[in-house]
């Protein structure tokens, strides 16, 4: 068997923490909605609905949900046709909205082509019959349903502008909560609690935390391929390089367990941003090897972003795994480098290499 050299990124290819973004959003809503109840009641069963609908889907297709921006409005537009379709039928009997949540979900699996899990219809039934008292449909209402996705836009429109300065830094997306929570109590006529903006920031905060990564899982498949890899008898050089603040990632080794896979430091490399100059070393250090780097994120020809063009230019044969998520900032914005392996699952990694029975 040939000894190789193996690099993988780690958010979006081994790990889900797009995600996590995600659920910051919704929790922040589920929030916002209950404690502001009284000045805007006539959003808070078909927001907070939504969002603790979006919390549970998360849970339950953590490494198959596409990016939370996309469902969201997705489902709130299926929900809004479904609902407009039902109610001049059935009126405001209590399982009408529960029922036309069920129709959104249903949808949605369709749309992105996701497997209609029949227990999680059931879990979605029983969120909207929670709020059964919606007897009227707010989107038919005149002020409308505004208040997630004009936090949702803000919010991508907010991040995108507090990149470029401050790329993966901790504070970047919390912060970016905090700027649109003002600006969504501007839009709305609402005075601004600096004490529910705190509250706000530790929501955008809390998911970046070792805690909660202990209950997260690796993309299945990953802890399988790295196990195989760590094995002596491979003889392969395996290390972890990952674009980052140093407090998230290193929070990520520790409540992933990544150490049974990259022990120390010197296997689990930690940069800013740009990956391509530890790349150039990593490859001095095995210059006979046949190198590999994994990743989900193409990068661009013309600069030093992403996964799979650095490694390119690196003397490395780039290994694409897709996630269906793709991060905020990290669209693919360039073809796959000359010679890449395009692969639809990360377990088929060893068979690729070596042609070996998939694991």
């Amino acid at each position: 068997m040939k000894k190789i050299l193996l690099v993988t990124d780690l958010d979006g290819t081994l790990v889900t923490s797009g995600v996590d973004y995600g659920r910051a959003i919704h929790l922040w809503v589920s929030a916002f909605m209950e404690r502001f109840a009284h000045q805007i009641p006539h959003y808070v069963g078909y927001d907070r609905a939504v969002s603790l609908w979006a919390l549970a889907f998360m849970d339950e297709f953590v490494h198959q949900c596409p990016h939370y921006d996309d469902v969201t409005k997705f489902f709130l537009e299926s929900l809004e046709r479904n609902e407009r379709d039902r109610y001049f039928v059935i009126g405001v009997q209590r399982d009408r909205f529960a029922g036309s949540m069920v129709l959104a979900y249903q949808d949605l699996c369709k749309h992105f082509h996701l497997e209609f899990s029949e227990a999680f219809a059931r879990r979605t039934f029983e969120i909207g019959w929670g709020f059964g008292e919606i007897s009227i449909i707010p989107l038919l209402s005149e002020s409308g349903n505004d208040i997630t996705t004009f936090f949702l836009d803000s919010m991508k429109r907010l991040d995108k502008e507090r990149y470029p300065k401050m790329r993966a830094h901790r504070d970047r997306f919390p912060g970016s909560m905090v700027l649109a929570y003002r600006q969504l109590c501007e839009h709305f006529h609402l005075e601004v609690s600096e004490e529910f903006a705190r509250r706000t920031f530790e929501i955008g905060l809390a998911f970046f935390d070792e805690e909660a990564y202990r209950k997260r899982t690796m993309i299945p498949g990953a802890a399988e391929m790295l196990s195989f890899l760590r094995n002596p008898d491979v003889e392969a050089a395996l290390y972890c390089v990952t674009a980052g603040d140093m407090r998230v990632q290193w929070a990520k080794w520790r409540g992933y367990n990544l150490k049974r896979f990259f022990p120390t430091i010197a296997e689990f490399r930690v940069v800013k941003w740009e990956k391509e100059e530890i790349l150039k070393r990593l490859r001095k250090l095995y210059p006979y090897r046949d190198a590999y780097m994994v990743g989900d994120s193409i990068g661009s020809s013309k600069n030093g972003s992403g996964d799979l063009w650095p490694a390119y230019r690196a003397d490395f044969i780039p290994i694409y795994v897709a996630h269906p998520s793709v991060w905020d900032n990290g669209d693919h914005i360039d073809e796959l480098p000359p010679g890449t392996i395009s692969l639809d699952k990360i377990q088929k990694i060893p068979s690729a290499i070596y042609q070996l029975p998939l694991l």
